[in-house]
């Protein structure tokens, strides 16, 4: 688990560094690196 790898994919993938075309891709990325992200937080509160 490390927060700073999950960090670095959303900046990666942020949609405002995106413009144009591939912001749709890039929002889709960047929602599935904070979704991922929220579940690891999940599980590991819960244990």
């Amino acid at each position: 688990f490390t927060p700073c790898s999950f960090r670095a994919s959303a900046l990666r993938w942020h949609p405002d560094k995106h413009p144009g075309s591939s912001q749709a891709v890039a929002e889709e990325k960047f929602k599935l690196c904070v979704n991922a992200y929220n579940s690891l937080c999940t599980v590991l509160k819960a244990a």
